[in-house]
């Protein structure tokens, strides 16, 4: 019986095979004007289990994970036309399936790549003209049907500008075909028309953006590291115009790095040697009253971005006052990482000096923690652990009875010493973070208190010794900029929705294609991703990313952001409550006449005038949310459509904005 069913599989997959080969066009007539070979493979089945480490070929939809990776392929062409972990096979198209070592080759076939088959065997050609203009044309596409969904779905985005640019592109695309026929052609103007299509397809989609009137806009930056060279106050300036140019609200300079301020420290009687030397005009030596001012006087909020216990001896730059005492060693002694000690009461004492004076000193419009974590202790491969030092050794043996004489040595061996360690690690930075807001709050109540942890929560608890979730409940942060540093947006929304459960908080998710060497396309596409949450803002890493000095590059990123998401300024949510709420009800207004009206009926139209006209007399927190939570019970009275979906994303929206502003009076 078992020799039967054996033999009938194989039937079954000769007749399968035979199918397939029929289905797919294995000769298609293909024209390679400039053609060279990406790659060959094996394939292994056909409408088959796909086994391991193997390829396989479905011309239907058979039943597969997202353990893998794949290519739809066009049947008559052989152009891929989609590839990802798994992808929709459609009329017309087969799909190509890879697990494991064989994903890698599947990885580096880009859409507007041609397949040929020869059974078993498919080989992967890249064309520079022909897989070039088909990867742009699939890929505008693509956003052709995000722009048709945004229209369903009553999105205020710009159709008009859109129109523009589709025409353009289209213009283009037409002249690139008729060019590279002629006998004149070059391979590098080819090249470069190809690249400003693709820019423009890059600009329509920033343009399927919304743009809020009030969220945070945040970046991250360090003094002197973009192309605005701010060694002068014209400098000054011109970064913080260009700041307000890209719509920028909120900036995160640090202050506090290698140990050392930017500013000339009474209390540590040192600064920063990057700092040092420059006239800044009217105010004096100091870069750092010279750019909270300038920024002031545009509207964006500057926060100081403090690296705390990031702080010793490191790329060639030393702190004079950082004790070695303080400096913990890893597992095996080496204390070259520049971590301090949080479980030493002088690095504590230390700390709430320089942000004392900090607070005192400067018209900071927030602080926000950086570094507030351990280095690493990680156990997925090689033993990994961190934050020996003679003080805090000794602190954990008495707080848990330990009597070894090694302990980075005895936790390797025992899992529940490990997680008392690992205990003593997590209190010892909440407790920091504890006495710090504490501190900032008795001398200045106004401040905004955040901080940038590592942005995947588990691996923030278990390898940074970070208890967020704690952080949060115990109201230490005002606003949290999870660093969710992926360009996989799967992966982003899941690590922000996380954050995004805390309602009394207000989240900027972190990102940073740009730093990672990714597009400025994916930045938008992360910030969509962000947006698609209701996520109350972003925050990019970082200026020098965004701030460049190719002058095309450059407008090309000033562009992408100002076309769509940023084409308009924004309050942040932290703004004076009554200013947010008038910016948030007028954006609101504008949208129902141009927009949602008339996808309304009379009595919904109605319902939506009186909150706004109600919502008008609205002049405290307490007020606006009674208004608000009115305003949602009437909406489920409407009548489910587009128009309702945006008004109810509008409405929980500035409730989440409401909450945070009334917790974190609360929490002064």
């Amino acid at each position: 019986m078992r020799e039967l069913l054996i033999g009938i599989a194989v039937l079954l997959l000769v007749i399968l095979v035979a199918s397939v080969a029929w289905q797919i066009d294995m000769s298609a007539d293909i024209e390679y004007s400039r053609a060279s070979s990406v790659a060959t493979a094996k394939i292994a089945t056909v409408n088959f289990i796909r086994l391991p480490d193997s390829i396989a070929v479905y011309t239907f939809d058979f039943p597969r994970n997202e353990f893998g990776y794949e290519l739809l392929v066009e049947k008559d062409t052989g152009f891929v036309i989609d590839a990802g972990e798994t992808v929709d096979i459609r009329k017309g198209a087969y799909v190509i399936s890879a697990h494991g070592s064989a994903m890698e080759i599947l990885k580096n076939i880009r859409i507007g790549d041609i397949i040929e088959m020869d059974f078993p065997v498919l080989t992967v050609k890249r064309d520079t003209l022909i897989s070039g203009i088909k990867r742009a044309e699939v890929n505008n596409a693509k956003v052709d049907e995000i722009i048709e969904s945004k229209a369903r779905e009553l999105y205020d985005i710009d159709f008009e500008e859109i129109e523009k640019i589709s025409l353009e592109i289209n213009e283009d695309m037409d002249a690139l075909k008729l060019y590279a026929s002629s006998e004149s052609a070059e391979l590098g103007q080819i090249e470069k028309r190809l690249s400003d299509i693709w820019s423009l397809i890059d600009l329509k989609y920033a343009l399927t953006l919304e743009c809020y009137a009030v969220e945070g806009r945040g970046i991250w930056h360090r003094p002197n590291a973009s192309a605005i060279d701010e060694t002068t106050l014209d400098g000054v300036k011109e970064f913080a115009e260009y700041l307000h140019d890209m719509g920028i609200n909120a900036l995160y300079v640090e202050t506090y790095w290698h140990g050392m301020t930017t500013y000339y420290s009474e209390a540590l009687d040192c600064q920063h040697p990057r700092m040092m030397g420059f006239d800044y005009g009217e105010y004096g030596d100091d870069y750092t009253l010279a750019l909270i001012s300038e920024c002031h006087k545009l509207g964006i909020e500057v926060h100081a971005w403090v690296e705390l216990l990031s702080a010793g001896s490191y790329y060639g730059i030393e702190a004079p006052y950082i004790k070695q005492e303080w400096l913990y060693s890893d597992h095996t002694g080496d204390t070259s990482g520049g971590y301090i000690d949080p479980t030493n009461p002088e690095v504590q004492q230390h700390l709430a000096t320089v942000i004392g004076e900090m607070v005192g000193k400067y018209d900071f419009d927030g602080i926000s923690y950086d570094y507030i974590r351990y280095s690493d202790a990680s156990y997925g491969g090689d033993f990994e652990d961190c934050g020996f030092t003679e003080h805090s050794v000794s602190k954990f043996s008495k707080k848990y009875g330990y009597k070894g004489n090694d302990l980075a040595y005895d936790i390797q061996k025992n899992a529940e010493l490990r997680g008392k360690w690992h205990a003593f690690k997590r209190d010892a930075v909440t407790s920091t973070v504890k006495a710090l807001t504490e501190i900032i709050r008795s001398l200045d109540p106004e401040m905004i208190i955040s901080s940038s942890p590592y942005g995947f929560i588990n691996d923030a608890y278990n390898i940074y010794m970070q208890d967020i979730e704690l952080w949060l409940d115990n109201g230490y942060l005002d606003v949290v900029l999870p660093m969710i540093y992926t360009e996989n947006t799967d992966s982003l929304t899941s690590a922000a929705a996380v954050f995004n459960n805390y309602p009394t908080f207000l989240q900027y998710t972190g990102i940073s294609p740009l730093y990672n060497g990714d597009t400025i396309r994916k930045n938008q596409e992360l910030v969509a991703a962000v947006k698609s949450l209701n996520i109350s803002g972003v925050s990019f890493f970082a200026t020098q990313n965004y701030i460049v000095e190719y002058p095309e590059y450059a407008e090309y990123i000033l562009k992408a952001l100002t076309c769509g998401s940023n084409r308009e300024q924004a309050l942040t949510p932290t703004s004076d409550i009554n200013m947010v709420w008038d910016a948030w009800r007028g954006q609101l207004a504008d949208r129902y006449e141009r927009i949602y009206r008339e996808n309304l009926s009379e009595r919904e139209s109605i319902t939506v005038l009186d909150f706004l006209e109600n919502a008008k007399s609205c002049v405290t927190v307490e007020q606006m949310l009674v208004c608000i939570e009115d305003f949602n019970l009437s909406l489920g009275d409407f009548d489910i459509c587009a128009a309702h979906d945006r008004i109810k994303e509008q409405a929980d929206y500035i409730y989440r904005i409401l909450m945070a502003s009334k917790a974190r009076e609360n929490r002064k």
